[in-house]
């Protein structure tokens, strides 16, 4: 059954690729995973093409410094939104 239309690999192409699964390219890169979705039957055991593709760590994507972060957490977690929301 075909389920992706990539113009420039035909089925050949993608079968010749080689697999991994996301726990282990994780590992490889040094890719931080939650433990509840590190395991074999979640996120960690799903097959994924190729095993080169480059990893990010939470700090390269996040959009505040660690001091910013810290000093307006309070502000960004969903818990504090939740309060505000239940205040009067």
């Amino acid at each position: 059954m075909k389920q992706f239309d990539f113009p420039r690999w035909n089925q050949a192409d993608i079968r010749a690729l080689p697999e991994t699964r996301i726990g282990d390219w994780a590992a490889k890169h040094g890719v931080e995973m939650d433990k509840l979705y590190a395991t074999e039957e979640r996120e960690a055991g799903t097959p994924a093409l190729l095993d080169d593709v480059p990893g990010f760590k939470r700090e390269d994507l996040s959009v505040f410094s660690m001091v910013e972060w810290e000093s307006r957490r309070d502000e960004l977690v969903l818990e504090s939104w939740l309060a505000k929301a239940r205040a009067p």
